[in-house]
Parts: C-alpha cells; structure tokens; sequence
C-alpha cells in the first residue's frame, strides 16, 4: 500500500489523498511529504457531527433510547440558533458568511454550537414545572454531555475551551488544499477510544463526499480506508451504520463529484458486496482462505482464472491484478521500498525480545500510566532501542548538582523499581530511569528526543481562503 501511494505522490506532487491509518504504522513511509494528524494534535469539532453520529456518541445504544433522542433532536437545533444569535449580537465578528436565517438551521446543519448552550437549555427544561414527571431524559442527557466533555480521551472533538468557525482550516488540512508540498494527510486512529472511532470515520467519509459534491468536483480527493472490513462488514450487526453509509455512497456517487475510494483489507469476504461490486482495479496479494479466493474468482474473466491457482503460493510482495488500471489480467512483483521508508507493520520478534529482560526498570509502570491516561506513546516501550548488558558509566566524585523535577499534572508520583538485583560490593548502582511523565535528572542517560511540534500552517492565499468559505455558505444553506 506504502509502494502504491508513494509512486501515485511521485507523479502526482498535487494530489490530495487522506489515509486512515488505524496502526500508525505509515507516518514514516511518508517522511517530510505528508501531514501526520495524531490524537494529540487533531481537531474534529463536535458540532461537525450530524444527528446519528451525535447520538451515538452522547446516547449509545441504552435501552429506552427513544426519548432520549427525540428530546436531544429538539435541543440541537436550539442551540445552533443560540450561537448564531450571539454571533449576530457580536458586530465585531458579525460577518456576510455568519449570518444565517434561523429557518435554514437543521439538526443536520455543520453550525457551530456550545456544549455550555446544550447543558443550558437542558437546566431550562428541568426546571418547568409542567415536565416533573418527564425529567429522566434530560437529566441523563445533561449527565453524559458533562461527563464526555470532561473525559481527555474526547478532547479531540470535546476540548477546546472556545467554540469558532474553523470548518474551513479543518478542511484545509485534512484534503490538503492547499497541498503546501504535503499532498497526503494521514490520520491516525489509533490512539482514539474504540467506541468513537467508527464515528471518526463516519464524519470524514460524508465530509469528503459533501465537499466534492459543493466543490463540483473541482478538486478530487482520494479516501485510503485501511482496515476496511472494521466500517463496512457483510454483518449487518456489526459496524454503525451511518459509516456504512458514507463509505458506501463514495464508492457508488463519488466519481462523479471527484472523490475517489480505496479500500483495504486482508479479508475481501468480510466486506460488504455493495463496496466490492464497485471496485474496478484490484490487487489481491496471497490468499489462502477459500471465501476469500470466491470473492476474487467472480470479478476475474475466464481466460484469466488459471492466475488465481498461484493465490496460495505467492510470495513476499507478488500480486495479481486486473481490472480498468490495466490492461490484461497480470501477476506483478512490486519494488522494494527503502528500508527507513518500511511501514510499521512488521510481525514482533518473539525469539529476540524472549531473549532480553525487562527494556528497564519502570517499564510496567509506564505501561500502566499509559492504560490509565489512555495516551498512546509506542516510542516509550521501544524494545529495539534498548542496549542491554553494558556496565554503567562511571559517576564522578562530586556529585553534580540535580535538577528539581516534579510529575506533570494528573499523572502518578515515581514508582519504585520491580527489579531485586543487588549491586556488587564498592559499585555504584546504574540510575533510575524516569517514570513516565517526569523528567530526567542531570546526570542520568539522555532521554529520547520530544517530537517537534507541529509547524504553524502557512497562511492561505486571499482568493482560496474565500473560495472555502463561499462553499461552506453554500454548503449550510
């Protein structure tokens, strides 16, 4: 997939491709060319979210939800007016593009509202006498916002303190437009909670087919969904639905606006027909399960069914091909990537890291601070990385002053060590290496280098900056 997509970028410097990586696994395929969204530094307002995708993620799938979401259909709507009243109360900010009539404001509609007007409205209908006995819908509802604005694993979409109307930078990094030398952004699901991640998905795919359907097709956009049986399995009991939706109307509709799909999966199977039927190029690499070999020996012609025999046997980085991308039926060989631009997607060595203790001695702590704050830091536990049986580095007579430290805010204090070794007679124990979310001090090993933080997006051009608004207006009228 990496080959693929960085010879498609080769040709094609100003493309606009989003991948869905849900590994993390190819931000260093794509080295100085892509832009790399992270839980850390994503932003996906909530009020982006259409009804469904709202309910799911303030309801779930409780019994007796039907009130509840009828009740939150009714305050939605209220709340975007509240935030358009207040903007048109505002003159300073009060702008062409801002102003809306209250008559075009549905619940589906991408303004902006507050969660602080949600909660508000909520406290209003509590406190009327005439619903006493009807409040349980409303207090459940009020309960849940304030829970899941609070949650960290939700500050990616619950977070920001300040609500503004930044659907246009949103747009403008996630499809790349404009494409400042990054022609593919990669968005990285996996650090995100399981349970919000099939919304995630369910809101880029219908923005990328609501913006090729308001852009007329200006400027196409490819959608990489990897993983794709997890978003729209054959089951219809397992996947949201409204995700099934929108992958499945690009595959269907999105020729036709610019926007492109490509999917992938190790188990075609899985997938739902409706995705399958309208692929029109396909590489299948080995197969051996036989569902799976089926799927591909109805899409391929008669003449050419003697290449599927070879399916079983295939080798490390063959495949066979056919569709409109090329001409005749083919088995291929693809290239070799260079060995720094290798996805993350290797198998973990059991026999080499069987073979070492411990990476260090606050390893398990780390690990549970980690499944605590559910942040997610692979390079902590880099297993790679660690050298193991060198002798400690001498320690100078004079101590060297050490630098105060403290754990950052909301984390737990250092814990002691696990390990039970004792030094020899005369040397001097090897330092503690810091638990995590604390500093090194003077004098201990250098720690891994922090990431840079992100570059300051360059500003866009006049004319692009009012295209994208232009559309957005046209698209929430």
């Amino acid at each position: 997939m990496a080959l693929i997509l960085r010879r498609i970028l080769e040709k094609n410097p100003q493309a606009h491709i989003l991948l869905l990586d849900v590994h993390r696994e190819y931000a260093q395929s794509f080295k100085g060319f892509a832009e790399i969204i992270t839980p850390d530094n994503m932003t996906l307002p909530f009020w982006l979210l259409n009804f469904d995708e709202a309910v799911e993620i303030l309801i779930g799938q409780q019994p007796n939800r039907e009130t509840d979401v009828e009740v939150l259909r009714e305050i939605i709507p209220l709340a975007k007016m509240r935030y358009m009243s207040n903007q048109r109360r505002d003159k300073s900010n009060a702008s062409k593009s801002a102003v809306m009539d209250n008559a075009n404001i549905g619940v589906d509609s991408p303004i902006p509202y507050r969660t602080s007007d949600l909660t508000g409205l909520l406290e209003e209908y509590i406190g009327k006498l005439e619903l006493r006995g009807e409040l349980a819908p409303y207090k459940r509802l009020k309960s849940r916002v304030e829970t899941i604005s609070r949650d960290p694993r939700y500050a990616f979409m619950f977070g920001s303190l300040t609500v503004q109307d930044n659907m246009a930078a949103i747009l403008s990094r996630i499809f790349r437009i404009p494409v400042n030398g990054k022609p593919i952004a990669i968005l990285e699901l996996g650090g995100l909670p399981s349970e919000i991640i099939n919304v995630v998905v369910s809101v880029l795919a219908r923005m990328a087919f609501d913006f090729g359907v308001w852009s007329a097709g200006r400027i196409p956009i490819t959608f990489v969904c990897e993983e794709a049986h997890r978003y729209v399995p054959i089951d219809k009991t397992l996947g949201f639905e409204p995700t099934k939706r929108s992958i499945s109307r690009i595959a269907k509709e999105g020729r036709k606006y610019g926007v492109s799909l490509c999917i992938v999966t190790q188990r075609p199977a899985e997938l739902d027909p409706t995705i399958l039927s309208q692929c029109n190029t396909i590489f299948s690499m080995r197969l051996t399960n036989e569902r799976d070999q089926e799927i591909l020996r109805a899409g391929i012609s008669d003449a050419a069914a003697s290449l599927l025999e070879f399916m079983p046997t295939m080798g490390t980085g063959e495949a066979v091909t056919f569709g409109e991308g090329v001409a005749l039926p083919t088995r291929i060989k693809f290239d070799m990537l260079p060995a720094d631009a290798w996805p993350k997607s290797n198998t973990a060595s059991f026999t080499k890291n069987w073979a070492k203790d411990l990476p260090d001695d606050t390893f398990l702590h780390e690990i549970v601070n980690r499944w605590r704050a559910q942040t997610y830091n692979p390079d902590s536990a880099d297993y790679a990385a660690e050298v193991t049986g060198q002798p400690a580095a001498p320690v100078a007579p004079a101590p060297a002053p050490q630098q105060a430290y403290a754990p950052q805010p909301g984390m737990p204090p250092a814990q002691p060590s696990i390990r039970r070794t004792t030094p020899p007679p005369g040397a001097m124990p090897p330092p503690q290496s810091p638990s995590f979310g604390q500093q090194p001090m003077q004098g201990q090993y250098p720690s891994r280098p922090a990431a840079a933080a992100p570059p300051p997006p360059p500003p866009q051009q006049p004319g692009q900056q009012q295209s994208l608004a232009s559309l957005i207006k046209q698209f929430r009228s």
